[in-house]
């Protein structure tokens, strides 16, 4: 969604209800820990309390391809490599019958 047609969405005038779709940006620390607004996202609001005024969003239309889910995705897969490199080496250094005490 481009910027001008993001700043045509009309405002909510009125509490977001379980079912609604909002679109918003969010302002995110980058690598080099520099803030930056994100692009438009779309959410489903799936549950909303009115006494502290909280909203839960699932992405939407598809939860699959949203960039939150998929940075997440990525980091997990990056910390299961990384934990299967670590055991592997461990066993390559016993089978080699080399031990290292810390």
């Amino acid at each position: 969604m481009s910027e001008a047609a993001f700043g045509q969405l009309p405002l909510l005038d009125r509490a977001p209800h379980v079912g609604d779709v909002l679109a918003y940006r969010l302002l995110e620390i980058g690598a080099d820990l520099q803030p930056s607004v994100s692009e438009v996202r779309f959410g489903r609001v799936i549950g909303a309390d009115t006494a502290t005024k909280a909203i839960l969003l699932q992405p939407h239309p598809d939860a699959a391809v949203h960039p939150l889910t998929y940075r997440r995705a990525k980091a997990l897969a990056l910390r299961q490599a990384e934990a299967e490199a670590i055991d592997l080496g461990s066993e390559e250094e016993e089978e080699e019958g080399r031990y290292w005490l810390a």
